[in-house]
């Protein structure tokens, strides 16, 4: 039998790339997804395929993927074949909301299904397995195997370790789930399965990094189309400090100016000028001070090109991302080591001027209606001094009176109607 893929979760990040890029590889020869919602599931079931719609820099191509098989976590009979098939698989990708979902109470949490599948691959029951964490964070792959370990005896632990890799990811690659039937039908996207209440939007970008693999712990890393680095540390700093950072200010500027799309935003100079600079001056100084030498991205030209490539992707109009969604939960993106405070204290540290992002974070908390006091007690409680979460707010404070003048002076937006014009290709 060949090679065996199981994604748990269903989202776009599983479907738009994971599955995706399994199946262009042409090594795998099934292809196994695991979800909570049944109905999904069942409808995913009974058609072996799934519709994905990738935003292209000039239109929206459709692709459609067959032979899936689909398995729901709350169905006692889908939970004895999902067990099978992780016993059987070779990669596995972990695609769920967050690292906190890992574990749970349930005796079918995430962490028990895979470690009673590593039991069996310790007996030589199936294959050894390289497990994707795709979460969002720095640890998911430690934390992942962590998790996973602790459902074993304690006595298993080396040999448990000796069949199973997780490795962490850096996903660049922006996407979104829409379930608005009205966007859906405006922007003519193909739903998931037909007479589904979904679509899948993704950005064709697929340069995907993952952590080292180690031939000697899994049956070696077959989705051909990933890059793996020997430390992911620096790109990590990138794709928060960089990436995340950027693409927060593009949306809280659009948020308080009252614009819906990222592409409305980016199509004002002024904002695109200004956050292509704080991109390449604040961010980009501070990163190739800190990993110079570690890889061509962090050089003045490398890192020119990661911007001008990533600028270009957040302004895609086909994309059809809105502000609020990248915006979405504040609190958390004002955290002290999140995209915009944590950008600020790295760029802060290598003695290089961090205003444009303090910009940017000024109207995170303008959308909040609130001042940078507000976040000095969190700050705290994710290991900032008082100093050091006082220090912050005074910084920030500082450059209120800047801030408006700039916001103030920003020409009046206009709204447009994207990405529902073109042509639309399908691939089966």
């Amino acid at each position: 039998m060949g090679r065996i893929f199981v994604g748990i979760g269903f989202g776009a990040i599983q479907t738009g790339l994971f599955l995706r890029e399994a199946q262009r590889s042409g090594n795998f020869d099934r292809y196994v997804v695991a979800m909570r919602r049944q109905n999904l599931a069942k409808a995913l079931s009974d058609r072996g395929t799934v519709t994905v719609n990738i935003a292209m820099h000039d239109g929206i191509v459709v692709e459609t993927y067959t032979d899936i098989e689909a398995r729901c976590l709350s169905v006692k009979e889908d939970l004895v074949s999902l067990q099978q098939d992780l016993l059987a698989a070779h990669e596995i990708s972990v695609a769920v909301s967050s690292v906190d979902d890992y574990v749970s109470d349930h005796p079918n949490s995430l962490h028990r299904l895979i470690a009673q599948a590593i039991a069996g691959k310790m007996r030589g029951e199936g294959p050894k397995v390289l497990i994707y964490s795709s979460e969002n964070h720095n640890e998911a792959a430690s934390l992942l195997q962590q998790a996973i370990l602790s459902a074993l005896p304690e006595t298993d632990h080396a040999t448990a370790n000796k069949v199973f890799q997780t490795v962490d990811t850096v996903i660049g690659k922006m996407s979104r789930v829409i379930r608005d039937q009205d966007e859906i039908a405006q922007a003519a996207l193909a739903p998931s399965f037909d007479g589904g209440d979904e679509a899948f939007l993704v950005e064709a970008f697929n340069n995907i990094l993952v952590s080292q693999v180690d031939p000697a712990r899994s049956s070696g890393r077959a989705i051909s189309q990933l890059v793996e680095k020997a430390d992911l540390t620096p790109f990590e700093h990138a794709k928060i400090h960089g990436h995340n950072a950027t693409h927060a200010g593009f949306a809280y500027v659009g948020q308080v100016l009252g614009l819906k799309w990222m592409a409305d935003v980016a199509a004002i100079p002024e904002v695109f000028s200004f956050f292509r600079d704080a991109f390449l001056e604040e961010s980009g100084e501070a990163l190739i001070r800190l990993h110079g030498g570690k890889d061509p991205l962090f050089t003045s030209d490398g890192y020119r090109a990661y911007v001008d490539d990533l600028l270009a992707r957040m302004a895609n109009p086909w994309l059809r991302d809105t502000c609020e969604r990248i915006g979405r939960d504040v609190s958390r993106k004002l955290g002290w080591d999140d995209r915009l405070i944590g950008t600020i204290r790295l760029v802060r540290s290598q003695n290089i001027s961090a205003e444009r992002y303090g910009f940017a974070a000024l109207a995170a908390f303008e959308t909040l209606g609130n001042g940078p006091e507000i976040m000095i007690k969190s700050w705290m409680k994710s290991g900032a001094s008082a100093t050091e979460a006082e220090e912050m707010a005074d910084f920030l404070n500082a450059l209120q009176s800047d801030y408006h003048t700039w916001r103030t002076g920003l020409p009046n937006p206009t709204e447009t109607h994207i990405g529902n014009h073109g042509t639309k290709r399908n691939i089966e």
